[in-house]
């Protein structure tokens, strides 16, 4: 029989003040590491693991705004030379689940210098594991029950299949990328050359687009909702004809209004108020709210 990860552990010295993030990361976190396969061993050809691996250019973008990277994560991993997860110690009095955590450890995962699909967190207690294009955690586990969760942990952190191991069916959504980073509804974001498809009018106040938005090295998929006072500053966008048929009475449940030409559009955006995911059988995203279209 296997020998299990931490049988030899007392896990009461979690509630002594003296075992602080420097013991989680030698006591827990690196055999846990080996436990997945990775080292800087001779012998471990393919993997490599960074402590403390600093950026460059410690910003991330989102159109007008910039966000300062804030943390370095304790661990950078490595497969084939290739970044492949995050993970981030803290010590056992510190939340994990705390939104400055998640949002610092985010903020470093989709940074162009890294660009990993998943991250992870532990003080000791737990360890949780997110993937970038979901909100809520993969995994959040107690480590004294480990035992019932490495293989699933394998199966989706080991060097063989974390390149590989990917949800295609969901969408990079703009607004989940945001707010995890970080952003507030009450930060003002101008975002430029929009090209929105169509224009969906689903009551008399209530209108949204979608469109694809770039940082550079990704593209998010961004849905941006808007009421009528905001829709009157698409008469000089649209024209007159056009306009006049997006003010249409609804007759059925939603008016698709599609585009007969390439329009481009600049706007100022925040997150909504009400920060209410929406989702389907094909992803999860969260509408931006749309303050104002811009002429520049």
């Amino acid at each position: 029989m296997p020998r299990k990860l931490f049988e030899d552990f007392d896990f009461s010295l979690l509630t002594d003040s003296r075992f602080k993030e420097e013991s989680v990361r030698e006591e827990l976190i690196a055999p846990l590491i080996r436990d997945l396969g990775y080292s800087n061993s001779i012998n471990s050809k393919n993997t490599q693991v960074i402590r403390n691996h600093g950026l460059k250019h410690p910003f991330v973008s989102i159109g007008s705004s910039r966000k300062k990277i804030t943390v370095i994560p304790d661990y950078l991993l490595l497969v084939s030379e290739k970044p492949a997860w995050i993970l981030e110690a803290k010590s056992p009095f510190e939340d994990i689940t705390d939104t400055k955590h998640v949002e610092q450890a985010y903020s470093y995962a989709i940074h162009p210098e890294v660009r990993v699909n998943y991250f992870a967190l532990c003080n000791g207690h737990h360890f949780i594991v997110y993937d970038i294009n979901r909100p809520q955690p993969l995994f959040h586990i107690s480590l004294k029950a480990i035992e019932l969760y490495r293989g699933l942990l394998k199966e989706l952190l080991s060097p063989l299949t974390i390149l590989s191991f990917r949800d295609f069916n969901l969408n990079k959504d703009l607004g989940l990328h945001m707010k995890r980073l970080g952003f507030k509804n009450s930060d003002s974001t101008l975002i430029v050359d929009l090209k929105p498809l169509m224009i969906l009018k689903y009551n008399d106040d209530l209108f949204s687009f979608t469109a694809p938005v770039s940082d550079g090295t990704t593209t998010y998929l961004g849905t941006f909702d808007f009421d009528l006072r905001v829709a009157q500053q698409l008469r000089a966008i649209l024209g007159e004809a056009d306009f006049l048929l997006l003010l249409q009475p609804i007759e059925t449940m939603q008016l698709q209004f599609n585009l007969n030409r390439e329009i481009r559009v600049n706007v100022r955006i925040s997150l909504p108020e009400a920060e209410l995911l929406v989702e389907n059988e094909k992803e999860i995203f969260l509408p931006l709210s749309v303050s104002e279209f811009i002429f520049l």
